[in-house]
C-alpha cells in the first residue's frame, strides 16, 4: 500500500529531527537521566515537529533498553508503539473531541494501570481547541497524574491556552526550520526514491514550505508526480509561485523605473497562472531578502538570493521602505477587489513612476511670507504746513502670507455627508488660503499623514471644487507649517498702527 512520503520519512529517533538541537537534547537528556516530567507542551508552527516529538518521547519513556536517551527500536515496548497496537499509548484530536465529556471520560480512565508498557501517554494534538469547560476538567489531573500516566499537548496557538495549563507544563517552542536544512532533506529523500531533484528546486520548495517539514515533502511529492527533472523553474510553475528571476526582474524594473520592462515582466507572470496576491506576497519576501542584503545580514540562498545581492547596491533604504508600503497597501486592496490584476498594474505603474518612493509623505511646504519693503521716507521741505507724503501707486500685494479660509467649515460640512471616514480625519482641524493652496492645519501629526494620501486628496479636492466650483483659484492643497507661514494679524487696530507707522504719521496708543 502506498504510503506519503511525509509519512514515511517521518523521523524514528531524536537524532532523525532537523531544526530544533535544544528541544532533542532536552529530552534525550531527561530520558537518559529517568528524569522525565509528567506533563509537556509542545507549540509552534505546523509541520515542525511537534507530533514527531512526542510519538519519539512516548517510545523513549517506554524502551527497556534505551541508548543515550534514544529509543533502541527492537524491544517490545518499541515495536509494539511503532506499530500503533498499543492502547497504552492514546492520541488525541482535540479538534474533534473538545467537549468536557470526552474530558472526564479520559480523567476516569488515568487511575488504570498501562496493560503492555511502564507509561500510559496521552498524546492531545490541537489542545487550544479544547472548551473551557474541558480544561477545566482537565486542570487537576494534568497537575498531578496518577505516577503511570504522562501527558504531552501539542498547538500551534498557544497563546488560546489558559495560564492555568501553561503553568502546569513544560513549555518547548519549535522554531521553523532552515530552509537550507530543509533543502538538504529534500535531496536526500529525492535520491533515495530516486527523483531527479536540482539543488536550485529543492531551496526552492523549502522557502515556500516558510519552516514547515512536513509541507516541504508534500510539495516535492507533488512536483515529482510530472516524471520530469524538478528544476527551479518546474517547481515554480507546479507550485503556483513566481519565479526568482521574475521577481527580480521586476524590483529591477523598479529600481530603473522602467514602466515598459515591468509591464511586459508581469503580463508573463499572469500568463503562467501566478495569482496577483501570491505575486504581492512573494515581492515583499523578495524586498525582505534585498533588505538583508542591503544591511550585510546573512542572506538567503539561491537564485533570489544571488539576485537580492546584485540589485542590494544599486537601492538605498529609502526606495526599499517605499516599494515595502507600496505593496502592501496593494495587498490589503486586492483582498477585497473586484479586479486584483488592475490594481497590481496600477502598483507597477506608481513604483516605476517614483510616486510612492517614500514610505510616508512629508508635509507640504507652506511658503514663506514675502517681507514688506521700507517706505521711503519723504525728504523735508522748508514749507510751513508740510503734508505726508502720498503713495502713486498701490502697495504691492503680499501673496505669499496666509489669512485663515472662511470657507473651510461649509467644506467639512459638505465632506462629513459624502465622506464619513475622510471627516473623522479632518474633525478639529483649521485651513488658510496662501495664494493658489489651500494649507490644513491639525494638531495629530498621524492626522496629517493619513490626510495626505492620494485616495484622501481626491476627496478632498471633489469638496472644495464643490463649495468653489470647478474653476476655482486653489489648485493645490497641502499642510501647513507654523513654523515656516505667518498669519496676518487678525486684529484691525493692529493693522491700522502699522498703516499708520508707514505713512510716517505719528501716533499713540492709550489703553
Amino acid at each position: 500500500m502506498y504510503k506519503a512520503l511525509y509519512r514515511k520519512y517521518r523521523p524514528q529517533t531524536f537524532d532523525d529531527v532537523i531544526g530544533q538541537p535544544y528541544i532533542v537534547r532536552a529530552l534525550k537528556n531527561q530520558v537518559a537521566a529517568g528524569q522525565t516530567g509528567h506533563a509537556y507542551l509542545f507549540t509552534g508552527v505546523r509541520g515542525t515537529g511537534k507530533t514527531t516529538c512526542a510519538r519519539i518521547l512516548a517510545k523513549a519513556v517506554n524502551c527497556q533498553t534505551p541508548v543515550n536517551g534514544e529509543p533502541c527500536g527492537k524491544c517490545p515496548s518499541c515495536l509494539t508503539i511503532a506499530e500503533g497496537s498499543t492502547a497504552d499509548i492514546c492520541e488525541v484530536d482535540a479538534a474533534s473531541n473538545n467537549g468536557v465529556d470526552y474530558i472526564r471520560e479520559l480523567r476516569d480512565e488515568v487511575i488504570f494501570a498501562p496493560a503492555q508498557v511502564k507509561y500510559r501517554v496521552y498524546i492531545i494534538d490541537e489542545v487550544h481547541m479544547l472548551s473551557g469547560a474541558a480544561f477545566n476538567a482537565l486542570l487537576k489531573t494534568l497537575e498531578e497524574p496518577p505516577e503511570h500516566v504522562k501527558f504531552i499537548l501539542a498547538t500551534t496557538e498557544v497563546q488560546k491556552l489558559p495560564m492555568t495549563i501553561l503553568s502546569r507544563c513544560q513549555r518547548y517552542d519549535f522554531r521553523r526550520i532552515p530552509a537550507s536544512e530543509m533543502a538538504d532533506l529534500l535531496m536526500n529523500i529525492a535520491k533515495q526514491e530516486q527523483i531527479p531533484l536540482e539543488q536550485d528546486a529543492a531551496l526552492l520548495l523549502a522557502s515556500s514550505a516558510d519552516g514547515a517539514m512536513r509541507d516541504a515533502i508534500s510539495m516535492l511529492e507533488l512536483c515529482a508526480g510530472s516524471g520530469e527533472t524538478i528544476t527551479a523553474e518546474m517547481a515554480a510553475k507546479t507550485l503556483g509561485v513566481a519565479s526568482g528571476e521574475h521577481i527580480a526582474e521586476l524590483a529591477e524594473a523598479f529600481s530603473q523605473k522602467d514602466l515598459a520592462k515591468a509591464t511586459a515582466c508581469f503580463e508573463r507572470v499572469y500568463a503562467d497562472g501566478i495569482d496577483p496576491e501570491r505575486l504581492c506576497e512573494e515581492l515583499l519576501e523578495f524586498y525582505r531578502e534585498l533588505l538583508l542584503s542591503k544591511i550585510g545580514a546573512a542572506g538567503p540562498e539561491g537564485v533570489r538570493g544571488d539576485e537580492a545581492r546584485k540589485l542590494a547596491a544599486k537601492v538605498s533604504y529609502d526606495e526599499i521602505s517605499g516599494c515595502v508600503a507600496a505593496i502592501q497597501d496593494c495587498f490589503e486592496r486586492i483582498g477585497r477587489s473586484v479586479a486584483p490584476r488592475l490594481d497590481v498594474q496600477l502598483l507597477i505603474v506608481k513604483l516605476c513612476r517614483g510616486a510612492e518612493r517614500k514610505s510616508e509623505p512629508k508635509p507640504a511646504e507652506a511658503p514663506i511670507a514675502k517681507p514688506t519693503p521700507e517706505p521711503q521716507k519723504p525728504e523735508s521741505r522748508p514749507v510751513e504746513n508740510p503734508e505726508p507724503a502720498k503713495t502713486e501707486k498701490e502697495e504691492p500685494k503680499d501673496d505669499g502670507a496666509t489669512e485663515p479660509l472662511a470657507e473651510w467649515q461649509d467644506i467639512l460640512t459638505r465632506i462629513s455627508s459624502d465622506e464619513p471616514a475622510l471627516y473623522g480625519i479632518l474633525n478639529g482641524s483649521s485651513a488658510y488660503k496662501c495664494g493658489g493652496k489651500i494649507l490644513i492645519d491639525s494638531p495629530n501629526q498621524f492626522l496629517k499623514t493619513l490626510l495626505m494620501r492620494d485616495s484622501n486628496l481626491a476627496k478632498l479636492r471633489g469638496a472644495v471644487d464643490t463649495v468653489f466650483g470647478p474653476d476655482n483659484e486653489f489648485k493645490k492643497i497641502g499642510i501647513y507649517s507654523a513654523s515656516d507661514c505667518e498669519k496676518k494679524s487678525a486684529d484691525p487696530l493692529d493693522k491700522l498702527i502699522e498703516t499708520a507707522r508707514e505713512k510716517n504719521i505719528k501716533t499713540s496708543v492709550k489703553e
